[in-house]
């Protein structure tokens, strides 16, 4: 009835990751550091500009490739994570979409402390996003 190559063959479903929701301090002067590395990372990003439009694209399954990370700049690291979490548990299909904090003050640090912290960030990242690494090629 159909060829034995079409028959034989098991079809191969790609599960994507749940994207990381990546909440991070105050915006700077319209412009941001954190903003700026993740955009020469290898992570698909996208920044949000509040909770709800989050959830729409953490939700959205309606397009191909999901982001990697979903971003946004909060008043209050603590306020918001509580407000974001309630929402993903509640309106997500998916239970286990992570939420990182990274509170930024480029002038708080000194440039090898700020370095450091962006290390960190990218292992965590890398921790919940499968085949990405933290360093440029």
């Amino acid at each position: 009835m159909y060829p034995s190559f079409i028959r034989n063959r098991t079809m191969v479903s790609a599960k994507q990751h749940p994207p990381v929701i990546l909440l991070l301090g105050e915006r700077v002067r319209g412009s941001d550091s954190v903003d700026k590395w993740l955009a020469e990372r290898r992570y698909s990003v996208i920044e949000s500009t509040d909770a709800f439009q989050a959830l729409e694209q953490i939700s959205d399954f309606t397009i191909r490739d999901r982001p990697d990370v979903v971003f946004m700049h909060v008043d209050s690291i603590a306020t918001d994570r509580e407000f974001m979490q309630t929402l993903v548990t509640t309106f997500a299909d998916e239970p286990d979409i992570p939420i990182i904090d990274f509170a930024n003050d480029p002038k708080a640090r000194d440039a090898e402390e700020f370095e450091k912290a962006l290390d960190g960030l990218a292992c965590r990242l890398d921790e919940f996003i499968p085949g990405h690494t933290a360093a440029k090629a």
